[in-house]
């Protein structure tokens, strides 16, 4: 886990009730669109192969967690 990660795990541990539900909803925004950006990198950049081509399948995925990971945001008022 890097510094960040374990930062905003630290936080998280820290909330309770409807502010760790906010908290959750922004982490996990942030999660899939660092996710996203290094995926969309490989699949674009990274050398031909098969971790190329799971990068490229795997973009879609993302792509609809992240979208999830928004509307929870934007339900829960963030």
């Amino acid at each position: 886990m890097s510094p960040d990660q374990s930062r905003l795990l630290s936080a998280l541990q820290s909330e309770r009730g409807r502010d760790f539900d906010r908290g959750y909803a922004n982490q996990q925004v942030l999660a899939h669109e660092q996710a996203l950006t290094l995926m969309q990198g490989y699949a674009e950049q990274g050398p031909p192969g098969p971790l190329r081509d799971a990068a490229r399948t795997d973009l879609a995925i993302i792509r609809r967690h992240l979208e999830m990971a928004r509307k929870l945001k934007a339900a829960l008022g963030g």
